[in-house]
């Protein structure tokens, strides 16, 4: 019986790990940085609310297919490449996926922060959505605690089970 609970336990504590520390282990050594989408310019392909993993690049040009992330004045936009186009230096004509025309200026590498290498998939955001609800928080965090605290004598009870069997060998 302490199977389910030690499984759950090990499920929870790998959940929060991350969820917790994902992000930041996972941008700085990597030369990926982490961004959430806020806008609905590329859906359906990214979501509002998606996470994006953007890889820093220096390859330019990038193919026209790329979705790439780059600032626009105090503003981070991630579109697709469109197009490709020279004029002494490598421009992108660049478009969301959901607009109907390309955005209005070229972009220039330098704006370029990097290639979109991974966006988290549609149905974890829908999680991530929900557990953002306090309502849900407020329910949610005390069962998990009530149900850790029950399977805790279970799982402690089978140990010392184990061990004195152990110790009778």
């Amino acid at each position: 019986m302490a199977r389910p609970s030690n499984a759950l336990s090990a499920a929870l504590v790998f959940i929060l790990a991350v969820l917790i520390l994902g992000g930041t282990l996972f941008a700085s050594p990597s030369g990926y940085s982490i961004f959430s989408v806020v806008s609905g310019s590329m859906e359906p392909a990214i979501p509002v609310g998606a996470t994006i993993a953007v890889r820093k690049t220096k390859n330019h040009p990038l193919p026209p297919g790329s979705v790439i992330t780059f600032t626009a004045g105090d503003i981070l936009i991630t579109h697709r490449i469109e197009d490709v186009g020279f004029d002494g230096e490598y421009y992108y004509i660049t478009r969301g996926d959901a607009n109907q025309n390309p955005d209005a200026a070229p972009v220039r590498p330098q704006q370029v922060l990097g290639r979109v290498d991974f966006v988290t998939p549609s149905h974890v955001v829908a999680v991530l959505r929900f557990l953002r609800n306090p309502a849900v928080l407020l329910v949610l965090i005390p069962a998990l605690l009530i149900v850790w605290s029950h399977s805790s004598p279970k799982i402690q009870r089978a140990k010392n089970t184990n061990n004195a069997g152990r110790e009778n060998q």
